[in-house]
């Protein structure tokens, strides 16, 4: 054995490499294997538009009832299962038992997405469904809106979902509406 401190580096310096080089090798793995598997993920399609109009009909007061509550709430823009916006609603006068209410509505309605709304109160969004992936993804769900939406591309959303780019709105009723989202 030598008393060389120099050759003592060049027998460790090896085994740091290859240790070096196995965490970034399983790192890399890692990264591959949780891509492909939100690629292959294999997101539960969205529901047809007939099925949402059911529901819109049968739970109409559900419905009109978040949509109140979140224009009256006037600070209040977002509410999920998880989040809120702003963070805290009570900074905007919104109590807890408030925004408990409208979770429970929320799934009741399986509202997934959550409510939000314009800043000007004129436009709700219910979003019931996301599909994709960063790079292409698509949501779909109810849309209010006190000013009139030009429906476009096809007045059957279940249609316009096989493009799945863009954004597209079916008339329910009154100011209702479903809308997909894609890009």
């Amino acid at each position: 054995m030598s008393s060389d401190p120099t050759a003592l580096a060049v027998r460790v310096a090896p085994k740091r490499t290859f240790l070096i080089v196995g965490i970034v090798f399983c790192a890399v793995i890692a990264i591959v294997l949780f891509l492909l598997a939100q690629l292959f993920a294999g997101d539960p399609p969205h529901m047809p538009d007939a099925q949402l109009i059911a529901k819109f009909q049968e739970h109409r007061a559900d419905f009109e009832r978040l949509r109140t509550m979140i224009v009256e709430d006037k600070g209040l823009l977002r509410v999920n299962e998880l989040r809120t916006f702003p963070e805290d609603p009570q900074t905007v006068g919104v109590g807890p038992a408030r925004v408990t209410e409208y979770r429970a509505l929320l799934r009741r309605l399986d509202i997934r997405g959550g409510i939000e709304s314009s800043d000007d109160k004129k436009t709700v969004e219910l979003t019931t469904s996301f599909r994709g992936f960063v790079t292409h993804n698509s949501q779909k769900g109810y849309w209010y809106s006190t000013e009139p939406i030009t429906v476009y591309r096809s007045p059957d959303l279940d249609q316009f979902l096989k493009t799945e780019v863009g954004v597209g709105y079916r008339h329910i009723e009154g100011n209702w509406y479903l809308f997909f989202q894609g890009y």
